[in-house]
């Protein structure tokens, strides 16, 4: 029979089924799915244990009564001549009790010698007919010692969320950590590992960070938020052996090492565990256990963490590159520190995508030979930039290779932002290529655009993404003239885009 129906037939919580079976005094078949198989001699067996604890006998003195080493009779004879004993002392105490509230004393006149030898003189017991009373064994630390298991805190989906909020939490804390580092970068910095990779990152640090946390204050915060405190059967903090010990099996048979399929099976299969009120082999093997510590609000303070946390990461996250613009822009470099920082990016050249076939007779390389690039400081004291390029009778790609070189001279970086060219490309994407004048201001910066181009690009066919715009005429010229100028407004370090 299954743990639930033997919980049914005997009438005991499942837990004290549980903590009798460690202690051998049951011993149930496991079936080849890992479920244990209960016979009815363990339920003869549990029975006699629930009526022998009910008559305060120990564990181990039941254990002594299984093995042979007592009989029934000798274990009963001197429980017998236990609860006589304590009666004896209830009788003295109670009459002890009446007389001296007959007396009417009060407690400055009370004399207590006389009455501490009435409580305390011998009581006439008698010995066991052949052996003494059996010595108690000291039990491990992590086993009860006073009384069984109790039933530990059953809440899967508060546990679920509970260690959810440290896995956004410690993803955060990798977010910040980047955002920290670009203060003081001269490249913004961040991990660069795929999403699946950091992810992995996240859900190992947090595990393994967890005994740290659960050792020193007893909570994570995930934990704390949600009320749920993991503690021994003695009531005291695991420790953090056992601790690491415990987090090795949640890794292996709470999230199946984080296996892709394999790890919404083994969650699926602990929420059915605990649903039904089996702690997981986890918990269990290491004698760890959960209490409800009530909270104001109950498991809404979990849920209103769950999301903040998940909103800090958000923020966090959208927020990094503004923070480190916003500290290079805070220490914007001279005209002769940009002209050289320029010089050194546009040396070090250009990486042609390799998935872009370049089939135009201009390709990345040449397009500097057709741009001018000039800075000049500005009265609030900053240096601005502009890239003139021109084209007659040559084909020609809508590129912004100089721009993004000039940018990164006029904030003062010292290799080129690879990191952010998306964001740059989307900013001087914006720019209307068909209008004679348009412009944009992206991270503090306002970019203009002014076209020369000869009668409206009749002059100039726009062909495939890999030949550009091609020369329809004899003597067709184009010329653009970008002017990357700084506006010392700091809202645009944290808003996106604006016109």
């Amino acid at each position: 029979m299954n743990v639930k129906e033997l919980e049914t037939r005997t009438g005991m919580a499942r837990a004290n089924i549980r903590y009798y079976e460690s202690e051998g005094l049951i011993h149930p078949q496991r079936l080849p799915n890992g479920y244990r198989d209960y016979s009815e001699e363990d339920l003869i067996a549990l029975e006699k244990i629930k009526l022998l604890r009910e008559l305060g006998v120990e564990i181990n003195t039941i254990r002594m009564l299984q093995d042979g080493s007592l009989s029934l009779q000798q274990v009963l004879f001197g429980q017998l001549n236990r609860i006589e004993g304590e009666q004896v002392l209830l009788d003295r105490q109670r009459d002890v009790c009446k007389q001296l509230e007959s007396m009417g004393l009060e407690y400055g006149a009370l004399e207590p010698a006389p009455w501490l030898a009435r409580l305390e003189a011998p009581a006439q017991q008698q010995a066991l007919p052949q052996e003494e009373e059996p010595q108690t064994e000291v039990q491990p630390l992590y086993q009860i010692q006073l009384k069984d298991y109790e039933p530990a805190t059953y809440h899967p989906w508060r546990r679920y969320f509970a260690r959810a909020i440290d896995f956004v939490l410690w993803d955060f804390l990798l977010t910040g950590l980047e955002c920290l580092v670009n203060c003081f970068s001269k490249t913004p910095f961040h991990l660069g590992l795929p999403r699946f990779l950091r992810d992995y990152l996240v859900w190992y640090l947090t595990l393994f960070a967890e005994p740290l946390l659960l050792s020193c204050f007893g909570w994570t915060v995930g934990k704390w938020l949600f009320g749920l405190k993991l503690r021994t059967s003695t009531g005291e903090k695991p420790s953090l052996p056992i601790l690491w010990k415990r987090t090795l099996s949640i890794i292996r048979s709470g999230y199946g090492y984080f296996i892709p399929g394999y790890t919404l099976y083994r969650l699926w299969k602990s929420y059915q565990d605990i649903r039904d009120e089996t702690e997981p082999d986890w918990n269990w093997d290491w004698d760890c256990r959960y209490e409800q510590v009530e909270r104001r609000g109950g498991s809404a303070a979990g849920v209103v963490g769950y999301v903040a946390a998940i909103a800090a990461a958000v923020l966090i996250t959208a927020l990094q590159p503004s923070v480190f613009w916003m500290v290079h822009a805070a220490h914007l470099p001279d005209l002769q520190t940009v002209e050289a920082l320029y010089q050194n990016i546009a040396d070090a050249g250009y990486v042609p995508d390799p998935n872009t076939a370049y089939l135009s007779e201009i390709t990345p390389e040449q397009e500097a030979e057709h741009t001018t690039v000039t800075f000049q400081q500005e009265p609030d004291g900053s240096v601005s930039a502009t890239i003139t390029k021109q084209f007659v009778n040559e084909p020609f790609h809508i590129t912004f290779n100089q721009e993004l070189d000039a940018v990164d001279a006029l904030f003062g970086v010292e290799k080129p932002l690879r990191q952010e060219e998306e964001n740059w490309m989307s900013a001087f994407g914006q720019l209307d290529r068909f209008a004679p004048s348009s412009g944009v201001v992206f991270r503090g910066m306002e970019i203009t655009q002014e076209l020369q181009v000869e009668d409206n690009y009749t002059g100039y066919s726009y062909q495939t993404w890999n030949y550009g715009y091609v020369p329809t005429s004899e003597n067709s010229s184009y010329i653009r003239i970008i002017t990357i100028k700084w506006t010392g407004d700091a809202h645009s370090w944290f808003y996106p885009l604006t016109r």
